[in-house]
């Protein structure tokens, strides 16, 4: 290109979109490489609060004799919980997954059967002999519950993991 008879240096429209094609490509790269690093902290941010979760429910069974009933370590419950129950002593960001605000007390939910409760990142369910050789659902705190199970979701493969208790 010339004005006046000078050339004047510059790029093509290939030149320019070859590079924007290449801080495209990048970019998408970057993203795609930060979900995985984020779904990955989020898991083990929710590997280290079961894992909390399920020592203090059998120092909780050595101590008494019976795992606390589900409904004890639910959102509506989690503070008494924390204070002066099952888990006392227990960090509250244990309560709190990976996605939480602050104001959150507990991310722990029913189990629906083969969902946590919407919004909440884990489930605790106890369980009771019924007296037939089998178990079943232990929600009053009067229960004596044998056994517990955890679930958490894993996001880097969109499945739920269960831990159980020592006493299965």
């Amino acid at each position: 290109m010339s004005i006046r008879g000078k050339v004047q240096p510059g790029f093509t429209i290939v030149e320019l979109l070859i590079v924007v094609v290449v801080i495209g490509i990048l970019a998408a790269i970057t993203i795609v490489a930060y979900n995985g690093i984020t779904a990955s902290a989020n898991d083990a941010h929710r590997m280290a609060d079961v894992d909390a979760v399920k020592k203090f429910m059998e120092i909780y069974y050595v101590e008494n004799g019976y795992y606390p009933a589900s409904n004890n370590i639910l959102d509506a419950n989690a503070a008494t919980a924390l204070s002066s129950g099952p888990l006392q002593g227990l960090s509250p960001e244990a309560l709190r997954g990976p996605s939480a605000t602050a104001s959150t007390v507990s991310s722990w939910g029913q189990w629906g059967g083969d969902v946590i409760s919407a919004g909440m990142d884990y489930s605790y369910k106890s369980f009771k002999p019924d007296g037939s050789g089998g178990v079943q659902n232990c929600t009053t705190t009067t229960d004596t519950c044998s056994q517990f199970q955890i679930y958490y979701k894993v996001e880097a493969d969109d499945s739920y993991k269960v831990i159980t208790s020592a006493n299965q």
